[in-house]
């Protein structure tokens, strides 16, 4: 056996020997018959048979294609001779076509001959007739209707198209490569190459140009070309890519979006179809993503989630985690759509087991995380998914439950901070991160403790730091602040170190709204201790709390807070939210000492009233305005022109939120502290018709539901008032205008003059003329009206034959009881109604007066302020305390008082006027 082994061996010597020499005899037989091709290429003449050439090219062209045909063609410089030829017989389509044939199995198998022909040497002078650029735009133009030519010509232009060197010099040949383009396809549209070439050779080449010239090819409706393709071909997965990848270099301009959007085309519909079409091609899947992606950039959601974008989407970035592109596109897309999706599932029409199961989808929460794991280096892929976890927790809140660290939970959070650890140099992950931690905190109280376990807000405030110039970060992390900051109270050391860190951002960031409005808010938690503790206080607790508020108010004081607070209200007077958080601080701020005198010396008095205008029905703005005003105004601060828009805005409020007790206890503050200091702003206010909201008030304060402190608080108001005799009248006429008996008869009791002179008529004769009052009518008659008024006023209400106030009138003017006697003449009645007459006896005299007076009873509780006014004033002026103001506060609001000067007040006189004539 070892013989026989050894034998076999000497035997396969020889025959290996012998084929080794087949193979050297084959490779010179090839050298040398492509050597003769080479010189017989070179000699070419004119005269050359053309037959001759072909089959030259032919031969040369099989060599290029056999096994050894990279080694035998490497170094040889055979394009340099074929431009040649190809440039002599450019009119000669077999040449033609063999010839590019060639070059292209040269440019394929020879990696360097593309660079040398990009950058021939030796040519000199002649490259501008032998450039291939300009050979292949030739060859295209001039053959365009021949069908092979034109893919020959296409695949060597997508050849050539690899090379950045050629590509230029393309684009910058006179004759438009991109009309060539869309010519061979459009004239072709049945062949499968050249819409393959054509649409590859229209991405290499659109990648390119500038976005005006993308524009010009959509507006002269060239992409029509490229979607005939899929219409085509919509099976062939080879001619379907470069159709996407083309479509997705035309989507770059918004106006190219808006166009392949629109209802002739619905580019949309396209996509959608081929991802469903090539489920299992990665590929399509990826470029389809892009392109769902650049289309939704266009704010064309509702249409796009309507045709089912984002099921396809979901269905990708759920298929192919690994893919990164894909990932980035499909998630970035699927955070565009996410309020568009949830809004429509609200409005469909859904049955109760479909109900049931939308609780338990997680959408796309699962691919997210997995992005975030798989894709940790890769910044696209990370913003994409932190902005789709961020909404998609948004409009689906009940998610947060599946994210924690607990079994069958997915961590996202962690994957998100460390994404902003691992890119802390990117702002746009650190964006995306932080707002997502700021949503999940703000939904979840266990990850809000567990962020705050884990240090993030230290993480936070160096990021800041450390990407201080961008407005996005800055405003990213003062949201993350808030949110994790909410319920709980960190260490003054990092509130101190927080607070300075967000002043400097405020003065860094003057004129971005966002970011002003975000760390207005964080401050603003540092401020409000109600905020600040969720768990029950203590008083040991308590007292460390505000010690904490009292020292970061007085940092916030120290850094000039304050000023940065003011010109964030004045610069953004449209933000309603920076006015709300800005007066919120100025509050507490304003409670530190000094600090009243600074924000008055830098007008917030002005800034305050600013916004009280420019928000007249915010209900919100306008009682904390108010409650800003009450302490800043002074007698130092009052001027004529600030006197008057206190007036106007005052009182627009009070009678805007009439029914508000808040604002309106704010507002009668606020008044009664101006009355104190400046009287003559009463008549300020009568004048803007203030007179009818404390009408609205008083009249109120017989309802159980009224507080008792504001009750107080509208009496000692229209005390003030009423210490005006002039405005006292004034208040009656307009009492009068609005029927309102009860504060007629309250400002009548108080002393006001029922005849004094108006701008019209007489005030009965105004009350009777309106009619419907006779209550009022009555008290105006008891209350002294003069008889030549009452007269003009029975002339009126004959004209409008109110019965009720007739018998009134004819009573007081007509009727002596005493006497058993009513005398009619001299009225000039003309005709008589029974129902005139019978109230007159009597044994029936209605009386339309109430027991219980409620004007009465308003009045002494004004007259009970008016006292204790006068004993205040008495008290400043002696040095010792007068004793009945002690006593005066033991008494109720509705105690009556027995003095006499009250009960005389009260008194009135019912009897009749005994003027005139008497007939029995």
């Amino acid at each position: 056996r070892p013989g026989a082994a050894s034998g076999g061996a000497a035997m396969s010597r020889p025959e290996g020997a012998a084929r080794s020499c087949r193979e050297e005899d084959e490779e010179a037989r090839q050298e040398a018959a492509l050597r003769k091709l080479i010189v017989r290429l070179k000699n070419v003449q004119e005269g050359t048979q053309r037959e001759t050439l072909v089959q030259s090219l032919q031969d040369l062209l099989a060599l290029a294609a056999s096994p050894r045909g990279p080694q035998l063609l490497r170094g040889k410089n055979l394009h340099g001779p074929l431009l040649l030829v190809l440039v002599s017989y450019v009119r000669v389509a077999d040449v033609q076509q063999v010839g590019w044939s060639l070059l292209c199995r040269l440019i394929e198998v020879c990696p360097d001959v593309l660079q040398k022909l990009a950058a021939p040497q030796g040519v000199g002078k002649e490259w501008e007739v032998l450039g291939v650029h300009q050979q292949i735009l030739k060859m295209l133009k001039l053959h365009h209707v021949n069908m092979y030519l034109s893919v020959v010509g296409l695949k060597a232009l997508n050849l050539l198209l690899t090379s950045d060197e050629i590509t230029l010099l393309l684009l910058e040949e006179g004759t438009d490569v991109f009309l060539l383009v869309f010519d061979a396809m459009d004239t072709f549209s049945d062949n499968e190459e050249i819409q393959k070439y054509g649409c590859q050779a229209l991405h290499m080449l659109l990648e390119k140009v500038p976005e005006e010239q993308l524009i010009e090819f959509v507006e002269d409706r060239d992409h029509m070309i490229i979607l005939n393709v899929f219409k085509k071909f919509p099976e062939k997965e080879n001619i379907v890519l470069p159709a996407l990848l083309s479509l997705h270099s035309l989507a770059g301009p918004p106006s190219n979006v808006e166009v392949l959007m629109s209802g002739n085309v619905r580019c949309y519909n396209i996509i959608v179809e081929m991802m469903k079409t090539f489920p299992h091609s990665e590929l399509i899947q990826e470029v389809s993503c892009c392109l769902l992606h650049r289309l939704s950039l266009g704010n064309f959601y509702n249409i796009l989630v309507l045709n089912d974008v984002h099921e396809v989407l979901v269905e990708a970035v759920e298929k192919y985690p690994a893919n990164a592109k894909l990932q980035a596109a499909g998630l970035s897309c699927l955070a565009l759509l996410t309020e568009t999706i949830f809004l429509n599932k609200d409005l469909e029409e859904k049955k109760e087991e479909e109900e049931k199961e939308e609780g338990e989808q997680l959408y796309w929460l699962e691919a997210c995380y997995k992005a975030l794991r798989c894709h940790r280096k890769n910044t696209d892929v990370q913003e994409a998914a932190c902005w789709a976890l961020n909404n998609l927790l948004m409009y689906q809140q009940c998610l947060h439950e599946k994210i924690g660290d607990e079994e069958k939970k997915f961590p996202a959070h962690r994957e998100m901070m460390l994404a902003m650890l691992v890119h802390s140099v990117s702002k746009e992950v650190f964006q995306a991160a932080a707002n997502a931690l700021a949503t999940l905190s703000e939904q979840d109280v266990g990850i809000r403790k567990l962020l705050l376990a884990k240090g993030i807000h230290m993480n936070v405030m160096e990021l800041m730091k450390k990407h201080s110039n961008s407005p996005e970060v800055a405003e990213s992390a003062c949201k993350l602040l808030n949110r994790t900051f909410e319920g709980s109270c960190p260490p003054l050391d990092i509130m101190t170190v927080a607070v300075s860190r967000i002043v400097k951002i405020m003065r860094k960031h003057k004129k971005v709204t966002s970011v002003q409005l975000e760390a207005l808010r964080i401050i603003l938690r540092f401020m409000n201790p109600g905020e600040m503790k969720e768990q029950p206080s203590s008083p040991s607790g308590d007292a460390d709390l505000a010690l904490t508020l009292k020292v970061i108010k007085n940092q916030c004081l120290l850094e000039g807070t304050h000023t940065l607070v003011l010109d964030a209200l004045n610069r953004f007077i449209g933000s309603p939210g920076i006015q709300k958080c800005g007066f919120q601080i100025l509050s507490s701020v304003v409670e530190c000492s000094g600090a009243l005198e600074m924000l008055l010396q830098q007008g917030m008095t002005d800034t305050v009233l600013h916004s009280l205008q420019m928000y007249p029905d915010d209900q919100e703005i306008q009682c904390l305005g108010l409650s800003l005003l009450r302490s800043l105004i002074t007698r130092k601060n009052l001027c004529i022109a600030t006197i008057h828009v206190l007036a106007t805005v005052l009182v627009s409020t009070l009678r805007r939120f009439k029914d508000d007790v808040e604002i309106q206890m704010h507002g009668f503050h606020t008044i009664i502290t101006i009355l104190d200091l400046s009287p003559c702003f009463a008549k300020l206010l009568i004048q803007e018709s203030f007179d009818t909201a404390i009408f609205y008030q008083m009249s109120m304060c017989f309802s159980e539901q009224i507080d008792q402190q504001f009750q107080r608080l509208c009496c000692k108001c229209f005390a003030k008032l009423v210490d005006n005799d002039d405005l006292k009248n004034v208040m009656l006429e307009k009492a009068c205008a609005e029927i309102n008996t009860i504060m007629s008869e309250c400002l009548l009791l108080l002393g006001a003059n029922v005849n004094k002179k108006t701008k019209t008529n007489s005030l009965i004769y105004q009350v009777c003329e309106k009619g419907s009052s006779p209550e009022l009518v009555e008290l105006l008659l008891n209350s002294g009206a003069r008889e030549q008024d009452v007269r003009s006023a029975l002339t009126a209400s004959i004209k409008k034959g109110d019965s009720r106030i007739i018998s009134l009138l004819l009573k007081k003017l007509s009727l002596d009881v005493a006497n058993s006697s009513i005398c009619l003449g001299g009225f000039c009645i003309g005709r008589l109604e029974p129902s005139w007459l019978c109230p007159l006896f009597p044994d029936k005299r209605p009386s339309f007066r109430k027991q219980t007076r409620a004007g009465s009873m308003l009045a002494r509780m004004v007259l009970r302020y008016q006292r204790k006014s006068s004993y205040e004033n008495q008290s400043k002026s002696s040095s010792d305390v007068n004793p009945e103001e002690d006593s005066l506060e033991k008494y109720a609001d509705w105690a009556f008082l027995p003095d006499p000067l009250v009960d005389n007040v009260f008194r009135l006189n019912d009897d009749a006027d005994s003027e005139g004539m008497f007939v029995t």
